[in-house]
Formats: C-alpha cells, structure tokens, sequence
C-alpha cells in the first residue's frame, strides 16, 4: 500500500513537472511574427520643421524646450508600430532611443540650431572715416550720390559689428540728414532702431610744417550744397592726412562776396616764401582772370596772365584741377592744362587754398596721392601741352617776342638782319624765368646775315637783371670794324660802358658771315661771372671776360638779338643746386682755400665749398695751415645760404671765448615767412639772452647773407655786403670762431680768413655804416607816385597791416571826407622813418592815425626800444605839424598775444609805455580798443581772423566805431 503511494506521488509530479516543462518551450510561431522596426521620424520641435536632423529654433522656443518637464510634448515624431520611444535634451542636442517590438534598440539624433535674439550692433567706419557716437561723417561724393538716389544701398561702405545673423538695414533722408538703422535678431524675433546725423566730412586743416591755415576757415554748408571758404586751409585726405609730396587735387570753385582784386588761390606750399600759386582774381563786378606765380625763397615773382577778363557772375562755378608731381604743378582750368611751373627749390609741398576779401564755394572735391596714379594724371595733362622756353622777365620786360621762333631741341631763332628793333626775352625753364640766388646758363650761339657797312653793328645782347635799376647788359658786336664783346653795368640807376677783357675789334671776324660763340653765365648770390670760347686765339677754351660783386639778391637771365642780324641760339642748359656746383667747378678749376672745418661738421667741395647737410645742430671752428682761426685780430667773411628749411632753420656764426660770446643767425622765421638776421650773447656759448634783430624778417629777404666778421682786440663788427650793420664792444679781445646751424641745410661759399693784424686793422679803418632800405621800397614808392598829385590836408592813416587792411576806410570814415591811407603790411617803425619823406610830409595832415609798433615786438625788438622809436616818429609828425590832431592806436588784444586777461611780456610792456607816453603828452591821443574786443577775458574769435592776427570784417565794425569816436570828437583821450 505504502508502495503504491510512492509511486503515485512520483507519476503526480511527473506531470506537473513536464506541464511546466511545455509552458515554457519557446512558441516557434508567435517570434516570427513579432517586429525589429526601431524606425524613427521627428517631424517637428516645438512646432518647428526639423529638416537634415536639425531644427532651426528662436531662443525663446530652445527656452521652452530646454525647461519643459517632458521634452516628448513637443516633439512630433512617427515612430515604428509597438516601439518605445524615450527621448532626452542634452545641450542643443535632442536624442532619441527607439526600441523595436522585438527589442531591437537604435538612437537617432535631431541638433538644435540656436537662434540669436541679440540685435547690438556697432558701426566703426563709413568710407574710412571713423563714426561717432551719435553721427556719420559721409565724403562729399557718396554724399552726392545719396542726395541723387534715395535707393541707394550705402551698408557697403560701413565696416560694422553686429550680433550673430543679425541683420542690419539702413533708410536715410538727405532732408533731415538723418540714417535710421534697423537691426532684426537672427531669430528674427527682436529689432533694434538707431538714428544717426549724417554730416558731410570736412577733409581740411592746417599746413603741418608751418601751421599755415585752418580746418576753421572752412565748413559745409547744405544750403549752398558746398563747401565755404573764408581765410586759409589745407587740404587732408579723409583720414586726415596732409595731401602732400605727389597729388592731385581736382574741385568746382565760386566766388561770392567779391569786390575788385578780391582772390582765390591754390598753392603748392612748402614754406612761407617757397611755393607755386594758381589763383583766379577778380578784374571787376563783370569779370574775372586766371593766373599764377610762385615765390623762390623770395617774394612773389613772375605773375603771369593765364586767362583774362573772363565773364562772371556771382556763383558762377568754375573746374579747376591741379596736379604736383616732384617739384612741378600742372594747371587745369576748365578742362583744359594752362600752365606747368616746375621750380627748383621745391622739395615737399602741402595743397592749401585760401580766399581774400570774398567767400569761396567748392564743391566735388576729389584728390589722389598714389605716386603712380598722379604721375598718369601728369603725363596726361601734358599730353600735347605746348610749352615755350621764352617769356616776358621777372621784371615785366620782353620785347618782339613774337619774332622769335622755337625750333627743336631747345634752339631759338631769331631773324632780324634787316631790322634795328630789339628782340627780347626772359629764358624759361618749365614755366619758370631763368634766375635765383645761384644758378648759371650756358650755351651756343651762331650769328649770320652781319652787317658789312653803314653807322651801327650787329649785335645779340645777353642780360642777367636784379630791376630797372640793377642789370648788366651783354653785347656781342660783329662788324668789320669792331667784333667785340661789351659789357654796360648799371648799379643803383648809374649806368656807364666798359669793353673789358676782350678789346676792341680782338674778337674773330666773321668767317663767311658766320660767328659762333659758347657762353657760360655764372650768378653766385651777389657774384657775376661771364665765360666765353670760341676756340681762337684770344678764347681758345671758357674764359674769365667779366666779374661783379653785387649785393642783388635774385636776379634773372635774358637774352636778345639786339640789331641787324641772325641769330640762334643752342644747346642751352641751365645749371641749379648740385649741377651748378659741378658747372662752376668746371669753370674755376679745383680752388685751394687752405680751410677746414674740425670734427667733420662741413664737407668740402673741389670748388671750395662747403655744405652741412645733417640737420641737427652742431657748430665747429675753422681751421687754416693747421691752426685754429682767431686771435686778437681776425677777419672772416663768405656766404651763408639756408637750403630745403624746416621751421626755424639756422645758420650760425659764433665769435667769442671767456665767458663773453656773440652769435649771429641767419634764420627762417615762419611765423613771418621769411628770412632774418639776429644777434645775441652769451656767457658760456650755449645758453643765449639779449635777442636782438639786425634784419627783420620780410618775405623778399634773401635766404643768404654775403657776411664778414671782424675782431679788433674785443670789438665785434657784423658785416653784410661790406657795409656794417651791427657791433658789440668789450668782448673777449682773444677770441675763436665757429660756423653751424641747424633745421636746413647750410652752404658756405668763399670762406676767407686773414688773421694779420696790420691787415685787420687796414680792413677795419675802411668799413663803412650801413643805411637802412626798407625792405618794403617798391610799396612805398609805389604809394608816392599814386598820390603825388594829392590834395593836402585832411586825414592820414599811417602804419602796419591794420591799416593797410581797412579796405572800407573810406565809406567808414565818411564818403565825403578827404583822406589817404598809405597803410603797408608788415612794415615797423624804421620803415616809416625811411618813407616819411614821400608818405607822411607832402600830405600835410590835418588828422593822422597811426597803428604801428606790434611788429617789432613780434620780430624781437624790446618794447621799451620799440617805445623809443615810436616816441621819435610821433615827435617829428608834431614838429612838422604842429595843428594837426595825432592818434596813436595801441596794439590789440590779438589771440596770439592775449589770453586770460593777459598780454605776452614785451607786447604789454609796449601797450603799457605808449600809454605812459600818451599821457606824458598833450598832443597825441591814445586810442584803446582792449574792452572792445575781449570777452571773458580772452580775444572775441569773430572779430580775428584764423591767422589769430587781424580783424575780420565784424571786428573791423568794432574798430571803426571806437576810431570815429576819437577823431570826430575833437577831444583829446588817453
């Protein structure tokens, strides 16, 4: 029984373990129908199309996804039947894992592109110019372009910063000058607006080596729809940069406000008195005329009429363009080249442009100073430019031009065998008269067709000229009876005839008719020297015929056929700078001077001379037969000239030792633009005081001094031109020498020493006193002839620019009211002294209004010397008119030599010692204009011009109110 129970319960769990068995047996059919599809398609992310598994998101739709609880409700997707789906955000990446039904897994991935809601922008520059905070500064032209098309896409121009896919727009109005600026965010979601003035840009400034003009002289004005000119500017390129070296400069020019000889000119400017001008002047109400000038270390030379009496009318625009290239300006007017200057002693100029008593309009300004491009625009100007090597001198003269025919190669013809009329001109080199301070010319000349019988001879004529009054004339005669060369110096308007050096009839005689000659003419500041060859006995080679020491400063060349016969002339050539030096080396031979200079601050030529071409400044002592030159007794003379001068550029001469030392200066001062001569004293030869002018500084002075210092055991004399104009007394009786100079460069000519004292005493005992000539004597005598036939009495205005400037005085004073002013600029107190013969005397003044004083003081006099002279010229106006009313004008408060209530030193010290002589006088009138014309303390800027010197038309309305109060009340003020 118990057996059976066993069994039983084993068969029991037999079945139970074989139905488990067969429930858990793989179901072979029911897995093969079961899916492996993990397929997966997002369609969109947070309502946003996902294209190439991305999706392109704003920042506010990424903000949503990245904090929403499940990112799953915002995700569209299709998924594979019965797959799960988990999804997950990580950074900007969305994942998906995707299990299939039969538990096959796969993950895709959607990248989240991010869009930028930041609209900050920032705008850096417009055409170059750099942008403000709060305006836009457009060129001329773009500006222009924008005013003629309102569609105009001008973000191009802009270099800009802007947010990540932000894009910028830009909408302007040229009425209200206004750009409005509109930046959409990349998710294009926020916008941003920023509104701009728009300002049209003003590329001028001031003259960088000299300071000559203003960026205030000129402004935009969108009324005028151009530029307006009052005073001097230069001209800048748009990142302010002085438009200088080679450059063109093309623009549309109007003039308004104008009266007769009221100007615009241009100028290739590199100094004061060194420069080319183009300028158009008014003739009157109805015309205009185009010229051009140029000054050459001197003042103004050789205007020449371009065009004359052209009609005009107020506003009239006139194109003008000029090209500079090297030394060398080209003239455009109205599309056609008028005119090349090419001058010598350029070496780096600045476009400036100014007008005179009118306002000038330009406009369509556009320049160029790539050297390549300018060059084309040179070449191409003179394209067919007819160029003539002869004109009229620098003195105005010329006669028969027109008989004179240029042929090729330079050579000239003239046929005049038949004729006793001269035929005359002045050489031209590039549109520039032969001449300077040092310059030769050399050449041919073959003469024919001579006379042979009859009472006058052949003659061609050569002529180096300072004026009327200074010249050499130059004749070659061919006749028979008298083949000579003569020579007719005229000095101070004292003529006479020499036949020097080549005697009388000792010349060849024309074989068959025919005669030729080569010449050589030597200027050497102040020297003149004339070769001739033509391979005869007498003139085998170039030969010495005539030499003359003048004191003429710049002079020209000319050259004639003076009378019956034929000439030509050939193979000329001018000699300048390093070329002439070789020239005359050639003709002189190499010259032993016997002196030298230490430390190698000089170098020396064969030709004996010598050149400091460093800058910087440095002096050294003369050596001669191994010793230094000076002593007790000692004589030093030569030439001084200044080259290619910087702002204050120096020659010196230094004479002393033993704590006594004087310097004399030749020096570019330029502030006045031009040359001067000072002197001053030492203790230690390096640190100097008791500045003192010999010569003034005038635009016309030379840019060389013919000098010569002498030691007499401690006396000190200065010469120049052999004539003594400055001494000291009690000097170091044992002294030394020493040359230098610094800003330019130095050249010294025919330096001479003697150190004998015999000698130095004989030279000593002959030295004469120098005369004083006002540089200013060609206006002065000018002003002499126009009135000589003046009516005399009534008011007299007398002295410097002030004066000379009151163009309106007249209509000022009263139209009915008899008057002369005879102001002349820059003139000081000596130059009245010297005129007052022929500008104050012959008037017999009733009333007389004197300005005058300001520059000496502003040349280095002292005020208290400046008082002196003033007090002489004041005393002699009242001893020669005793009944007449004298008004004296006391320096004003100028921006130059006033501020914050203060005078400079010795201009105070000049207004305060004229009042003190007003008051110590009962018949002379003091008239201040100070309150008048200050504000606050400073000078009113309306009332100056942008030279901080003289009055504009406002402050003259001042001036005349103040002056006629005084001279019309008849009371006496001080």
């Amino acid at each position: 029984m118990k057996r059976i129970r066993i069994v039983y319960s084993l068969l029991i769990a037999l079945l139970i373990l074989s139905a488990f068995i067969g429930c858990s047996a793989p179901d072979k059919r029911s897995t093969a129908e079961k899916s492996g599809d993990c397929s997966l398609t997002v369609e969109t992310v947070c309502g946003v199309a996902v294209k190439d598994s991305q999706a392109v998101l704003t920042s506010e739709q990424f903000s949503e996804l990245a904090n929403a609880a499940d990112v799953s409700a915002l995700c569209v997707y299709t998924a594979a039947e019965k797959a799960d789906v988990v999804i997950s955000l990580d950074a900007e990446e969305l994942t998906f894992i995707v299990t299939a039904e039969n538990g096959t897994e796969n993950t895709y991935t959607v990248t989240i592109v991010v869009l930028s809601g930041d609209t900050s922008f920032t705008l850096r520059t417009f055409a170059d110019i750099p942008v403000s905070s709060d305006h836009i500064t457009v060129p001329e032209k773009i500006w222009r372009d924008m005013c003629a098309d309102a569609d105009l896409d001008i973000l191009p121009y802009f270099t800009a910063e802007t947010a990540d896919g932000a894009v910028l727009k830009v909408e302007f109005d040229t009425k209200t000058r206004r750009a409005k600026f509109t930046c959409v965010s990349q998710d294009g979601t926020q916008t941003a607006v920023r509104s701009y003035g728009l300002q049209v840009s003003v590329p001028f400034g001031s003259h960088t080596q000299t300071g000559y003009g203003s960026r205030n002289s000129i402004t935009w004005s969108y009324d005028h729809d151009s530029y307006v000119l009052s005073g001097a500017t230069a001209f800048k390129d748009i990142n302010g940069n002085a438009l200088a070296d080679d450059y063109a400069v093309s623009f549309r020019a109007a003039l308004s406000g104008y009266k007769t000889d009221s100007e615009m000119c241009f100028a290739a400017y590199e100094a004061g008195n060194l420069m080319i001008r183009f300028y158009i002047r008014v003739v009157d109400s109805d015309y205009i005329s185009v010229r051009t000038d140029y000054r050459d270390r001197s003042d103004y030379k050789n205007e020449i009429l371009l065009i004359n009496k052209i009609p005009y009318s107020g506003g009239m625009f006139s194109d003008i363009k000029l090209i500079v290239k090297n030394n060398s300006l080209v003239i455009v007017y109205e599309g056609e080249t008028l005119f090349r200057r090419t001058l010598f002693g350029l070496k780096r100029t600045e476009a400036c442009i100014y007008s005179n008593n009118c306002t000038v309009y330009l406009k369509n300004i556009e320049t160029e100073s790539d050297p390549e491009s300018v060059a084309a625009q040179y070449e191409n100007a003179l394209d067919g430019y007819d160029e003539s090597d002869i004109g009229k001198t620098l003195i105005g003269s010329g006669e028969n031009m027109e008989r004179m025919e240029e042929g090729p190669n330079g050579e000239i013809t003239v046929n005049n065998a038949a004729s006793g009329a001269r035929v005359m001109a002045g050489l031209y080199s590039e549109g520039v008269p032969v001449g300077g301070y040092e310059y030769a010319v050399g050449g041919k000349v073959r003469i024919t067709d001579t006379k042979t019988s009859g009472g006058s001879a052949s003659k061609v004529e050569f002529q180096i000229y300072r004026s009327f009054n200074d010249f050499v004339k130059f004749h070659l005669f061919r006749f028979p009876t008298n083949n000579s060369f003569y020579i007719y110096p005229t000095v101070n308007g004292k003529g006479s005839t020499y036949l020097y050096g080549t005697q009388n009839n000792m010349m060849p005689t024309p074989s068959g008719g025919i005669y030729e000659v080569e010449y050589a003419f030597v200027y050497d500041h102040g020297v003149l020297e004339t070769y001739l060859k033509d391979g005869s006995e007498l003139l085998p080679d170039f030969t010495l015929v005539y030499s003359l020491e003048t004191d003429w400063g710049y002079t020209g060349y000319a050259f004639a056929n003076k009378q019956y016969c034929n000439s030509v002339f050939y193979d000329t050539k001018v000699y300048y700078g390093a070329e002439f030096d070789t020239f005359a080396e050639k003709l002189h031979g190499a010259t032993d001077t016997d002196i030298s200079f230490e430390n190698g601050v000089f170098t020396e030529t064969a030709d004996g001379r010598f050149y400091k071409t460093d800058k910087r400044y440095s002096s050294a002592k003369l050596i001669s037969g191994g010793n230094e030159i000076g002593g007790e007794h000692f004589v030093l003379s030569g030439t001084a000239e200044l080259f290619d001068c910087e702002d204050w550029g120096q020659s010196e001469i230094i004479v002393g030792g033993n704590g006594r030392y004087a310097r004399y200066v030749l020096e570019y001062n330029k502030s006045q633009l031009g040359f001067q001569l000072f002197t001053e004293t030492s203790t230690d030869g390096e640190n100097w005081g008791g500045y003192r002018h010999i010569v003034s500084p005038h635009p016309g002075n030379t840019a060389y001094c013919n000098f010569t210092v002498v030691n007499e055991n401690g006396k000190y004399s200065f010469l120049i031109d052999g004539y003594v104009w400055h001494t000291y007394k009690n000097m170091t009786a044992d002294a030394v020498v020493l040359l230098g100079g610094k800003n330019s460069v130095v050249k010294l000519t025919r330096i001479f020493a003697e150190t004998d004292e015999q000698a130095v005493k004989d030279f000593a005992a002959d030295m004469k006193e120098h005369e004083y000539v006002s540089p200013y004597e060609g206006r002065i005598a000018a002003l002499a002839e126009q009135y000589k036939n003046a009516e005399k009495g009534g008011i007299l205005l007398v002295g410097s620019s002030s004066i000379d400037y009151w163009y309106t005085w007249q209509e000022d004073l009263g139209s009915d009211i008899l008057g002369y002013n005879v102001g002349i600029g820059g003139t000081k107190v000596a130059d009245w002294m010297y005129a007052y013969d022929r500008l104050v005397k012959p008037f017999a003044p009733s009333k007389i209004v004197m300005f005058l004083g300001g520059n000496n003081v502003n040349g280095g006099d002292s005020a208290a010397d400046t008082v002196g002279q003033l007090a002489k010229l004041l005393t002699r106006m009242h001893t020669d008119f005793p009944q007449a009313e004298i008004y004296y004008i006391l320096s004003m408060p100028v921006p130059n030599n006033y501020s914050n209530g203060k005078y400079t030193v010795e201009y105070g010290k000049l207004i305060d010692g004229m009042k003190q002589f007003g008051a110590q006088t009962d018949w002379v009138t003091i008239i201040d204009l100070e309150s008048e014309l200050i504000r606050n303390g400073n000078p009113i800027p309306e009332y100056f011009k942008s030279d901080n010197m003289h009055l504009t038309d406002a402050g003259y309305k001042v001036w005349t109110r103040v002056i006629r109060s005084y001279i019309f009340r008849g009371t006496k003020r001080t």
